[in-house]
């Protein structure tokens, strides 16, 4: 009887955690990876919908999400993933294993420069900087001196 309970308590996340929605996880980062911006974003949200219910979805998504949105012109979609991306992962541990670090401060800078917020653009790109991502220097030198 305990094994059932303990079953179909987590039953529900078997559906979630599952192939069929880590599949749309999985082509999300595949076209990312292949410059496929709109797709991303499309399998992203998909899959950024169903995970938000844990309050705690993988930071990643929301960093190859903002990064997608900033290369098609959504500055504002842009950092709004950004700000989750970073807020999720905090000590900075889950985006700089599979991306370089700062990259997610980078392209929240770039955006918000692109949005008209040059001090917060300027602020992120510093941090960005601090973190080992050196090509933040160069939109530094351009826009906040």
């Amino acid at each position: 009887m305990k094994k059932v309970v303990v079953f179909l308590l987590f039953y529900p996340t078997l559906f979630l955690f599952g192939q069929g929605n880590g599949t749309k996880y999985q082509t999300g980062e595949k076209k990312f990876k292949l410059k496929d911006y709109a797709g991303a974003i499309a399998d992203l949200t998909e899959w950024i919908g169903d995970y938000e219910i844990y309050k705690n979805p993988d930071p990643k998504a929301f960093y190859m999400r903002g990064v997608s949105k900033l290369m098609l012109h959504d500055y504002r979609g842009a950092i709004r993933d950004l700000d989750k991306a970073i807020s999720n992962d905090r000590y900075n541990l889950s985006i700089s294993t599979s991306f370089p670090n700062g990259s997610q401060y980078y392209y929240r800078g770039v955006a918000k420069i692109k949005t008209g917020d040059n001090n917060g653009g300027c602020a992120d790109l510093s941090t960005a900087g601090e973190l080992g991502d050196s090509q933040a220097y160069e939109i530094i030198a351009k826009h906040c001196n």
